[in-house]
């Protein structure tokens, strides 16, 4: 499914966490505290179906494809998500 108005921000916000990953001048810890105001970021700006539908599609790259992300940072993102009072 193709989400052309909604997608540029939350890839940015994906590209982000990917390059934050990827940068060995930063810490563990740094990277962590850098994903969790990253996913933040993307649950504030997650208020719609269409939006959670890309958010999803998100989550699961960095988590079961790319293995950036784990478990307690999904369940971070939904708590903090602007639909999770929905959920």
């Amino acid at each position: 499914m193709k989400h052309n108005n909604n997608e540029p921000i939350p890839q940015r916000i994906k590209k982000l966490i990917i390059l934050a990953h990827e940068d060995s001048t930063l810490s563990d810890t740094e990277k962590q505290a850098f994903k969790t105001a990253a996913l933040k970021l993307l649950a504030e700006n997650t208020g719609c179906a269409e939006e959670a539908e890309i958010a999803d599609i998100i989550l699961d790259e960095l988590w079961d494809e790319r293995k950036i992300i784990n478990k307690n940072d999904v369940d971070y993102f939904y708590a903090h998500a602007a639909i999770a009072r929905w959920l």
